[in-house]
Order: structure tokens, then C-alpha cells, then sequence
């Protein structure tokens, strides 16, 4: 039996990024060698669903109690202890608390480790972060904004903080990649129309009001393309963003040009039909479609908030533009498609297969663990 042990803690019952990268983590160290483990909460469907499917081991939380959860965290102790496991990994902010506990009842012998996934929206200096943070061994944060982010707004000393990005499956990725003609043709798309795509949930956050404003503009200033926006209705929130995205698509000029289509359990063959991937979120933590983009080929546009500046290298590996201009996106869509920089997009990928790869940040983190 492997020596490398550890426990991957995520208790969110949400179906984001968050819980898709903390399943691709554990089998991403399981190829290092590690024996990994799940502690969850029986709600966190998704991502139960997904550690079934891989077959780890896992156990999940009693009644989780918000502050001072000293049950749980004696279950995370005592199935380390049993186990013999010396490294815990969450991947929620919220778990650092229970894990705080469960090292002291460790007697510190535990070596915990977060993983950040989203933003420090507020200042975390306050006596109770000051003490529960000074028990983490490490901090990663996947991006160096979020680094420095995690620095200011914290206490945590910068040597604590580690950037090690989220990485991509590149080889399980291509297996999907289409040529362009079959992935149109799959698509039921016009093959002679330039085609550009958003992707993800439908909600506010990811801004497709915007993209359809600023499409029906660059169309109606002579741009030739078609729009695919790709993603199902956010669950959580009922907030009739959905209703408004589909009447605003209806009612529009470009309406014929405009295709929605559901989310797909592979984003490599929607890829593969696109000539532009534009990211108009408000405030993207990390960004992982832009690094599937890049890694694509694709040139992308990105609102110039959140990561996606660091991920396109603030312009010199795609677009940005101001958050909601809706004539600044429609006038690089057409500059885009008329005039592509087949450079920067290759440099783009050439990036990411050099830095993203999951199996190069996945050795990072194994050396980060065995260094602690």
C-alpha cells in the first residue's frame, strides 16, 4: 500500500467549478501515487456522484454545525488516524474551521492544506481568521492575483502562499477535440459562417445579456458570423435571468444567428466549431473554459476583471475589454474574425501546455505536500 495518503475535504453541495476541479484533483494525485480519500457531505451530490464513479474511498459528514464542530472534526481524526493519513486538502473555505479542530485533536501531527477556488471578497484579519489561519501549513491559490489577494487581505505570511494553478487533462481533452467541419456538423451549425460561443451556466454572473447586445451590434456594423451560447439554466438561483437571455436572443435583429445549446459533458468538440470563445463574467475567479480556449486554439475575449487579465497575460495571449461595454466587444469581434492573430493564439497554447497541464501542476503539488 502507498505510503502518500491524503484526504480531500469539500463539504459545498453546489455544482460550479469548485466541485468539478476537487474530483479531478484526487484522481490527478491518485495518478502520483497517492491514496486518496473523500470526507463530504452526503448533500454534496455532484460531487459524490463523481468519487463514486472513481471508486475512492470516502466518508462524509455527521450534522455539520457552522462554528465550534468538534464532532466532525473528531471523524476526520479519527479516520486519519486509522488510516494513517498525514495530508488534508479542502477546497472550501468554510471546512478550514472543522479542520483547525481536527488538528489540534491530531496534536498538529495533521498537515492541512486550502486550495482556493474562489475570491477574498472582504478583509480576513479579524482575530478568529488570525488564529484559524495560523494553522494551515499552506495556502494555494491557483492564479498570482489570487496570491496577492490572499496576502493583503490576510494574515498569512506570502511564504505560506503558493501558486500552483488548476491544472487541465490535455491528453483526455484532445480525445475529444474535433476538426472543425464534423464538430459544426455535429452541431447542426452552417459550415461557411464564422461561429462564436459562450459557455456556461446562464445567470447573470456570466454575462450573456451583454454578449447578445454587443453580437446584434457588430452584426447590424457588418460582421458575418453566428452566435452558439452553450449552457443550461442556473438551478440555485431563480432570479429569471434565463427567461430574460432567451426573450433577448428572440427579440433580436440577429435572431436567426443566435443558437443555444445545452451544457455538454465535454466542452472540447464545442471548441473545436468555434472561431471565437468570449468570457464576459463579472468577476471570474480562475477561468477554467478561458484555459480550455487557449488550450483549444481558439482566440478568446475576456471582460478585463477577476483572473482572466492574469490567464490571458493582460492582452498578449487574447482580448479583454471593460466589464459591460457591450460597443468595445462588438467592435473586437469583428477585428477578431476579419483580421485573427494566429500568433497570439498559439502562443496562448503553447502557454498552457507548458503551465496547465494537470499532470505538471500536480507534481507541484505533490512537492509542496511532501515538503511539509
Amino acid at each position: 500500500m502507498s505510503a502518500k495518503k491524503i484526504l480531500i475535504v469539500c463539504s459545498s453541495g453546489a455544482k460550479g467549478g469548485l466541485e468539478i476541479n476537487t474530483p479531478r484533483l484526487g484522481v490527478e494525485l491518485r495518478k502520483q501515487g497517492w491514496e486518496v480519500h473523500f470526507f463530504t457531505s452526503a448533500g454534496t451530490h455532484y460531487i459524490n456522484n463523481s468519487i463514486h464513479t472513481e471508486q475512492f474511498n470516502y466518508f462524509h459528514f455527521g450534522k455539520k454545525r457552522k462554528a465550534f464542530d468538534l464532532p466532525s472534526a473528531w471523524q476526520i481524526t479519527s479516520y486519519c488516524n486509522k488510516h494513517r493519513i498525514t495530508h488534508v486538502i479542502t477546497t472550501l473555505s468554510k471546512d478550514i474551521a472543522v479542520l483547525v479542530w481536527a488538528k489540534l485533536l491530531s496534536s498538529n501531527r495533521l498537515k492541512i492544506v486550502y486550495q482556493q477556488h474562489m475570491q477574498l471578497g472582504v478583509f480576513k484579519r479579524s482575530l478568529i481568521h488570525r488564529i484559524r489561519y495560523a494553522f494551515l501549513d499552506a495556502w494555494i491559490s491557483p492564479l498570482a492575483y489570487l496570491q496577492q489577494q490572499a496576502a493583503e487581505r490576510t494574515n498569512i505570511p506570502i511564504s505560506k502562499i503558493h501558486v500552483i494553478p488548476l491544472g487541465i487533462d490535455i491528453d483526455d481533452f484532445d480525445t475529444y477535440t474535433l476538426p472543425k467541419t464534423t464538430a459544426k456538423a455535429q452541431l447542426h451549425l452552417p459550415q461557411d459562417v464564422p461561429t462564436i460561443g459562450i459557455i456556461g451556466r446562464i445567470d447573470h454572473s456570466k454575462g450573456q445579456l451583454e454578449v447578445i447586445a454587443a453580437f446584434e451590434h457588430a452584426v447590424q456594423n457588418g460582421l458575418v458570423a453566428q452566435l452558439i451560447i452553450v449552457g443550461n439554466k442556473t438551478e440555485v438561483i431563480q432570479d429569471g435571468y434565463y427567461e430574460k437571455v432567451v426573450a433577448a436572443a428572440n427579440a433580436s435583429s440577429v435572431k436567426n444567428s443566435i443558437h443555444f445549446i445545452p451544457h455538454q459533458a465535454h466542452i472540447a468538440p464545442i471548441l473545436s466549431a468555434l472561431d471565437i470563445l468570449i468570457v464576459a463574467s463579472r468577476n471570474e475567479t480562475y477561468g477554467m473554459v478561458t484555459i480550455e480556449g487557449m488550450l483549444a486554439g481558439v482566440p478568446v475575449i475576456g471582460s478585463n476583471t477577476g483572473g482572466t487579465p492574469d490567464l490571458l497575460a493582460h492582452g498578449e495571449l487574447g482580448y479583454l475589454y471593460p466589464l459591460g461595454d457591450t460597443v468595445a466587444l462588438a467592435n473586437l469581434l469583428k477585428i477578431v474574425i476579419e483580421a485573427p492573430d494566429s500568433v497570439k493564439t498559439n502562443r496562448a497554447k503553447q502557454k498552457i501546455v507548458a503551465e496547465y497541464a494537470a499532470h505538471t501542476a500536480t507534481i507541484e503539488l505533490e512537492k509542496l505536500l511532501l515538503s511539509l
